[in-house]
């Protein structure tokens, strides 16, 4: 994606300017028509997962969801990155989705994520649309195999032996044309690349055979009118997986990056800047630059890739000014900031605030102009404001988006109220008397099983309505009920349900494989009955840790019986006084590994002392 494409495609507004809110695959261009359409800005789209900083998206999950009265099958990243783009974040409908979605598509991010294409903490490129076979026999895209990756810790069993298997097939460290520079996409060449890098490796080669040179014009003929760019050039380097240090890479880039890079500008020229303010940009306007008619949005990106104070600037600037730039009307002052999803009564209809800055652009309505100060006085105060450190969330939970309530002497909608509210800081007057007021017509929670002083354990199974359901699957299940909390049906579900689902951490966890000396490990394949239930070792332990204190008589009773059997130690490759080297590759078994899954992954429910360890410590 580059800004020309921005400019013709793109229909998504980032008014932030930051490309850091946007979905993968798309970045923020400044200067472009976006919105104009009234479409829902980044940021404003209801997501999923709302805490990106904490969350990702189990993205390749097949969900089917309810939109518009109609069920559509789908997965969790095309409802998240697509369908969703037309719902906003403060909507019953998105949080309808969020209650009945966020368990199924949603993960918390590990503490060292897994990345299938990273070895000696570099990370490489990933043919991601190649076809391969994982290492459970199922067919996969390299892409796919490396988004489900995404949950499991960089150490686990399932990266490590997942990353040793497909590596080689899928990651590879990419060509780049501009290495770190800036790219002048918008270079043209008269030749189309393929024709031209051809005829010189084969003049390299010496090869003038009468075949080669057929297929060369043959080759000219079907590709004559595409217009080979500096885009395009780099782009291809990506589509066919062209490899950094190649004899191919190292052509193109000896052939074109002389023409095609730039080292970036301390201060970069921009078109539209005068006397240390930035104008607004006409970028659709045409104008002559160079010989050739281009947008002014070409020659403002053209201009980018010069120093300010330089006579091609001060050239263009003097020559393009006026034609390109405008002091375009804002119906905030500096410092201010807009409030793009506002709706407010214009001309007869309504807009968002962002719409009506949308009209000033497109109808280059000026900030000296009468039509600008009567909009600033109509909608400036609406619009705009001053973004507080702490801004004031009324509703801690879950908000009656359209229920009408009376704020400031007036009747609105909870929606309209609480997005006023969060211009207001936390601690003000306005915001503690709104919590007196707005809170009660408009907030709600949903019935918490556990409530806040206990922890829900998520993978215990209960009895719920005749079906067997996991706690953690119960709020999407109150929340498509209605069930609130502090209500007669939330009281009778917590004591008819907390004793199974909810639990007290220990202070000090019971630690089945601790001894005096040391810590053990748990086997993960061997077979015990705990309580009278069939379990492994290793569930047995995670039991423990997680609800008995260490001093419990429980704890004692458990290892006198189970511990003998579950508790070992685990084999060592290494002697105690060698380090390990995570990342050399080894033969084990017939298949090339890395140490690091010789270590964490081959190693486990192996004893220390066994015939098996020792076997591999004299060969590792």
């Amino acid at each position: 994606t580059d800004w020309d494409d921005a400019v013709t495609t793109c229909d998504r507004p980032c008014p932030s300017g930051i490309s850091d809110e946007c979905d993968a695959g798309e970045t923020c261009f400044a200067g472009t028509p976006c919105g104009e359409g009234g479409v829902i800005a980044v940021g404003d789209t209801c997501k999923i997962c709302p805490d990106t900083s904490s969350q990702g998206i189990l993205s390749w999950v097949e969900i089917e969801v309810e939109l518009d009265g109609e069920t559509t099958s789908t997965t969790c990243g095309d409802l998240d990155y697509g369908l969703l783009r037309s719902v906003k974040k403060d909507s019953e409908e998105c949080d309808s989705i969020r209650l009945d979605f966020s368990q199924t598509c949603c993960y918390t991010y590990p503490q060292e994520q897994c990345t299938l294409c990273r070895k000696n903490s570099i990370y490489y490129n990933i043919r991601a649309e190649w076809e391969i076979m994982l290492p459970d026999g199922s067919l996969s895209t390299c892409g796919l195999a490396s988004k489900m990756l995404a949950p499991e810790e960089n150490a686990g069993q399932q990266c490590v032996t997942t990353r040793d298997a497909l590596f080689d097939a899928c990651c590879y460290k990419q060509c780049s044309l501009c290495d770190g520079q800036g790219i002048k996409w918008w270079v043209e060449f008269d030749l189309p690349v393929e024709v031209e890098l051809r005829r010189d490796l084969q003049e390299d080669e010496g090869d003038t055979s009468t075949e080669s040179n057929a297929q060369d014009e043959s080759a000219e003929e079907e590709v004559e009118d595409e217009i080979t760019t500096c885009s395009s050039i780099d782009s291809s380097l990506y589509l066919d997986f062209v490899e950094a240090d190649t004899q191919e890479c190292i052509d193109i880039k000896s052939q074109f990056t002389s023409e095609c890079c730039y080292s970036y500008p301390t201060y970069p020229c921009g078109l539209c800047n005068q006397d240390g303010a930035s104008l607004s940009l006409l970028w659709a306007n045409e104008v002559e630059y160079d010989g050739k008619s281009v947008s002014c949005g070409v020659v403002d990106n053209i201009l980018n890739a010069e120093e300010q104070g330089e006579t091609t600037c001060d050239s263009a600037r003097e020559n393009h000014f006026e034609d390109c730039c405008f002091d375009k009307c804002s119906l905030c002052e500096s410092g201010a900031q807009l409030a793009w999803d506002f709706v407010v009564d214009f001309e007869q209809s309504t807009k968002t605030c962002g719409d009506i800055e949308a009209i000033f652009a497109a109808e280059e309505v000026v900030s000296s102009s009468k039509e600008c100060n009567s909009a600033k006085e109509d909608y400036e105060n609406l619009c705009c404001f001053t973004p507080p450190d702490s801004p004031c969330n009324v509703c801690s939970e879950y908000v009656r988006w359209d229920e009408t309530v009376l704020f400031e002497g007036e009747e609105t909608t909870c929606k309209q109220a609480t997005t006023l509210l969060k211009r207001l800081e936390a601690e003000s007057e306005e915001c503690s008397a709104a919590m007196d007021t707005v809170a009660e017509t408009c907030c709600y929670e949903l019935c918490n099983v556990c409530g806040s002083d206990v922890m829900l354990d998520w993978d215990a199974v209960i009895d719920y309505n005749g079906e067997e359901t996991a706690c953690g699957d119960l709020k999407p299940l109150f929340g498509r009920s209605e069930i609130e909390e502090e209500s007669d049906n939330c009281t009778a579900i917590k004591e008819s349900y907390s004793d199974f689902c909810c639990y007290t951490p220990p202070d000090t966890p019971c630690n089945l494989c601790e001894t005096d000396m040391d810590f053990l490990d748990a086997y993960s394949d061997v077979a015990i009955e705990f309580w009278g239930t069939a379990m492994n070792c290793s569930d047995a332990y995670d039991y423990l840790i997680r609800r008995v204190e260490y001093d419990d008589p429980t704890c004692d009773s458990s290892r006198e019986s189970i511990a003998s059997d579950c508790c070992y130690k685990k084999c060592q490759v290494c002697e105690e006084n060698q380090m390990q080297d995570f990342d050399n590759e080894i033969e084990f078994e017939g298949e090339i590994i890395s140490c690091l899954q010789l270590h964490t992954v081959r190693t486990s429910d192996i004893a220390h002392g066994s015939d098996q360890c020792g076997s591999m410590r004299s060969q590792y």
